[in-house]
């Protein structure tokens, strides 16, 4: 979809904001951002763990309470990865 997006320029990095896709599969294996910029062709960045989304706009990675997804804990930031093609 993002290809065949006219407003999307061929090679343009892209922000996958979506929870844990720059993390590292169990078992190994490359992320799932990986495997997009590799398909792609393009940078992408993305979260190792849960993304959180504050009322002004605010988008920033931390795990969750106790390994509950629905609360963030402060105290254990995540990361953004880059990941080239």
């Amino acid at each position: 979809m993002i290809k065949n997006d006219p407003n999307y320029k061929p090679g343009a990095p892209v922000d996958l904001n979506s929870c844990q896709t720059g993390k590292t599969p169990e078992g190994g294996g490359d992320p799932y951002a990986k495997q997009f910029a590799k398909e792609l062709g393009a940078d992408v960045n993305a979260p190792d763990t849960y993304e959180w989304y504050y009322d002004n706009g605010d988008i920033e990675p931390y795990e969750g309470q106790n390994g509950n997804p629905i609360t963030p804990d402060l105290t254990k930031p995540g990361n953004v990865l880059p990941f080239k093609p």
